[in-house]
């Protein structure tokens, strides 16, 4: 004990840890082990498994692969009044209730060193109808944050001299001054649950430095956001006929804060039981069945998540069988019908002819004969790097379907499949 001690308390149970880039959308003490959701970087193509040009212009408006930079560019050339260019994932990641949410997504608004009047420039989660940008507005020359929305709470926009937490010129308690015709990384985090805090921000010298908050609690009548199971975007919207504009797309990351556990154990199971008696011999291929989401789900575009799971196929018949997941094939006159009506996103065909086989497999095997069975355990790859999901514009796609083909070796057999998946939504 030291000397002259006579007794006191050294225990401030009063301290806390002020608002911060330590403290997530929640309120909660930052720790070093985020759950990475969603990923991609474009080192050596455009991923075109992961995002799409989505634009209603193809003839003035794309986006292309830059192999020195290895990035994405988005281009405008000659585009018309209301033309539109986005690259944006087929994925809408979903947002999990009770988690910050926190994006990194890298980006240049303008390669061409200017940021001129003729477009809208923007950047970070959402579509048409809800989501979180940064947006440089043509007409006025001033970067906004965008809170964009379908509910009756309405859309917010503020103006960078708005911007509440620090207004990037220079004279906000970072003391930086941001350079939108240099790459930049933007930063979003939000608390969701439909009346939380949203942030948007830069990291600028590896720290974090939020910009503007929207706080959401306590101020509408009626949620802030219709939906935050959001897409990665990035693209033009032309204000004016247009010169040549490109911006680009680099890196993109989404990480869950808050907690370890999987995400997909809040998922609904499903699964498909179908037969083939009498699957033709090889070696071609015969189409066996197929799985896509639905375009719509109670009357609302259909943007759940498919996790595919396992599949089991066991072979009754006297010859041995060869089957292939994959995605890409292209089915004649197929017959869909909803898994469940009343509550699967999903819609399997086994009635149309195959004209084009998966240009995409990315599981396949062979099955003994007499009970002979095999199981597919899916990898976690294949669920993050083949979406199978609607485009943007909301219509089935070949490489968004899930497709299997097989046949007997050696003459016919038959097959008993089960495939199992989760959704969430």
């Amino acid at each position: 004990m030291a000397q002259g001690y006579t007794g006191y308390n050294i225990i401030d149970n009063e301290i806390t840890i002020k608002d911060s880039p330590n403290i997530d959308a929640f309120g909660r003490l930052r720790v070093s082990n985020p759950l990475t959701i969603f990923s991609n970087q474009f080192t050596y193509d455009p991923t075109p498994l992961i995002f799409e040009s989505y634009t209603n212009n193809p003839g003035a408006c794309q986006s292309f692969h830059d192999t020195t930079n290895r990035s994405m560019t988005i281009q405008m050339a000659g585009a018309n009044t209301s033309d539109y260019l986005y690259l944006q994932s087929y994925e809408y990641i979903p947002y999990q209730p009770g988690r910050s949410q926190l994006a990194f997504i890298t980006f240049n608004l303008t390669l061409t060193g200017t940021l001129s009047a003729d477009v809208d420039r923007y950047v970070g989660l959402g579509d048409d109808n809800n989501g979180l940008f940064l947006k440089w507005d043509g007409a006025t020359g001033r970067a906004e944050f965008v809170v964009r929305t379908q509910t009756l709470a309405g859309s917010q926009v503020v103006s960078e001299s708005s911007w509440n937490l620090d207004k990037m010129n220079g004279t906000g308690p970072s003391g930086i001054t941001i350079d939108f015709t240099k790459s930049q990384i933007l930063v979003i985090d939000f608390q969701a649950l439909y009346v939380g805090r949203v942030r948007m921000g830069f990291d600028v010298g590896g720290e974090i430095i939020y910009a503007h908050e929207f706080l959401n609690a306590n101020v509408f009548q009626y949620p802030y956001i219709a939906t935050a199971n959001l897409p990665i975007r990035a693209g033009f919207f032309a204000l004016n006929i247009t010169g040549v504009e490109e911006m680009s797309l680099i890196c993109c990351s989404v990480a869950s804060e808050g907690g370890s556990e999987d995400a997909q154990r809040f998922g609904y199971n499903f699964s498909l039981d179908g037969s083939v008696l009498g699957l033709a011999a090889g070696p071609t291929l015969n189409y066996i069945t197929s799985l896509r989401p639905l375009t719509s789900f109670f009357g609302y575009q259909n943007r759940a998540k498919f996790v595919l799971g396992s599949i089991d196929i066991i072979n009754t018949g006297n010859r041995p069988a060869y089957f292939q997941l994959g995605i890409g094939a292209t089915i004649i006159s197929p017959t869909y019908v909803s898994v469940n009506a009343n509550y699967s996103i999903m819609e399997y065909d086994t009635a149309g002819t195959s004209s084009i086989d998966p240009t995409l497999v990315f599981d396949s095997g062979y099955i003994p004969s007499g009970g002979g069975s095999k199981s597919v355990a899916v990898e976690e790859t294949v669920q993050s790097r083949y979406p199978i999901t609607l485009d943007a514009s909301g219509n089935p796609r070949d490489l968004g379907t899930l497709y299997m083909y097989g046949y007997g070796i050696g003459g016919t057999t038959d097959i008993y499949y089960s495939i199992r998946w989760k959704e969430i939504r």
